[in-house]
């Protein structure tokens, strides 16, 4: 059963990190061919953004770049953590104040974009990833359970 959990684990976090990956990166994409970075500016400096240009810049290559990456399971836990923070200043910034529906501008959508950030910050890309490759496996001796080790000396 053990190993049941850990394949589903696996697959529930590729498919994670592909969605939020892919989605990413076609948003990059359509933010760098279609508005271009100089159309967001403008946009983000009508919505208020402090420092439209850098952040224009910013969000276009994290999604071009953290998006790739993100699909092949590279740096995962940070890239989570940064699509996470953008998420929250998009919701801060720019969709926010139009409430939680995407009908209106709303919010919805990058909450559950930047929830899904959080669920690979915190578990990782899993073991069908380049990250995987890069990890040390456990010692026989190690479990994944907490225990109190009595042979420890304070």
């Amino acid at each position: 059963m053990k190993a049941f959990v850990r394949v589903l684990q696996d697959l529930v976090l590729l498919v994670a990190r592909l969605v939020l990956g892919g989605v990413s990166l076609l948003h990059g994409w359509y933010r760098w061919q279609t508005v271009g970075v100089e159309g967001q500016t403008q946009q983000f400096a009508t919505a208020g953004v402090p420092a439209p240009e850098v952040f224009a810049w910013g969000v276009t290559m994290v999604e071009l770049i953290g998006g790739a990456l993100l699909v092949f399971g590279l740096l995962t836990p940070l890239l989570g953590l940064v699509f996470a923070a953008q998420a929250v200043l998009s919701v801060a910034w720019v969709t926010g104040p139009n409430g939680p529906w995407v009908a209106d501008g709303g919010f919805e959508y990058v909450a559950v974009m930047g929830a899904l950030a959080l669920v690979l910050a915190g578990f990782g890309a899993g073991r069908a990833s380049i990250d995987a490759l890069f990890r040390r496996p456990p010692a026989e001796d190690e479990s994944d359970e907490l225990r109190y080790d009595d042979t420890r000396q304070g």
